[in-house]
């Protein structure tokens, strides 16, 4: 009888991004060698799986899903989302390694990283080197569709290339509130200037910030691409009133992220102190050199 299983599920009705997804499957892949439990992911329960899969992925009803932040949400939350998904991951633990095989679907986004003090938290995610065993699984199992492969493909101008992330949040990207005009041009133009002066293409969850980029390309010391302006959230549910979530979120979702994958290093800013997982997590699974910073301005963090 083959071995008990835990099977990390991204699905519509969670909370996370894909990011905070992968950034969850790093420490039950761990958990997991350590205890002697397979480990595998499974997309099957959101519509990105039209455009991303993972060989092998263990197919299951949603509602056998079970949301550990979900859960969380139930509860009086003393404990913090960190001290309950560790709870209850080491119930669920707990009972795996008594059992003969069989499977336990779950949600978390869930990992160490987590319990670090706020002003450290991307100082040491970048500090972060993922165990060869996770990298190696991943890249081994992670599958784009064909459409996205020939999309990315035929887009492309570039074959040697670093990647730009520019994560301006939820609420001034995603929202249904007017877009804000006063992007500061001349700031996002320092920092291109401080960047290697290589191929690069720009990615953002905000896609008036890449609108601006297009329209100052001549004074950006180097050749950039924007592949497209349809950047979209990949969840209804974040938390942020008026979210807006387009149709096609999934297909510009995993067309970045085998950009990510080609990339020859990924450089992120972000608003969030915790960097931004949509691009950090995959590129240290599959190995691309990672480094995220802040927005910082006249020595100072600077928020939109």
């Amino acid at each position: 009888m083959s071995p008990p299983r835990i099977v990390n599920c991204y699905h519509k009705e969670c909370f996370s991004g894909i990011g905070d997804f992968f950034r969850g499957s790093i420490y039950l892949h761990k958990k997991c060698k350590e205890a002697g439990i397979d480990f595998s992911l499974s997309l099957c329960n959101h519509p990105i799986s039209k455009h991303l899969k993972f060989k092998h992925e263990d197919d299951c009803d949603s509602s056998a899903i079970h949301d550990i932040p979900s859960a969380f949400c139930e509860t009086d939350r003393k404990l913090g989302l960190s001290g309950f998904s560790v709870l209850e991951l080491d119930k669920i633990f707990n009972v795996l390694k008594k059992m003969e095989g069989g499977k336990k679907f779950v949600f978390s986004n869930y990992h160490e990283v987590l319990n670090v003090n706020a002003i450290n938290t991307m100082n040491h995610i970048n500090s972060i080197e993922l165990n060869k065993d996770i990298c190696e699984w991943f890249k081994t199992n992670i599958c784009f569709s064909k459409e996205i492969e020939e999309a990315v493909n035929s887009s492309l101008i570039f074959e040697d290339f670093n990647v730009i992330h520019f994560r301006l949040g939820d609420t001034n990207s995603f929202t249904k509130r007017e877009i804000k005009s006063d992007i500061d041009k001349d700031y996002f133009l320092s920092i291109m200037n401080r960047q290697e002066k290589k191929n690069t293409i720009i990615i953002s969850d905000n896609n008036e910030l890449k609108k601006v980029f297009i329209q100052n390309k001549d004074k950006i010391p180097f050749p950039i691409f924007i592949p497209h302006f349809k950047s979209s959230h990949t969840q209804k549910n974040t938390g942020v009133e008026s979210l807006q979530v387009s149709e096609n979120s999934e297909f510009y979702t995993a067309f970045d992220l085998k950009l990510l994958s080609m990339a020859s290093k990924v450089t992120g800013y972000s608003s969030y102190y915790w960097g931004t997982g949509f691009s950090c997590w995959i590129s240290k699974l599959l190995s691309v050199p990672f480094s995220c910073k802040p927005f910082m301005k006249e020595g100072k963090l600077y928020k939109y």
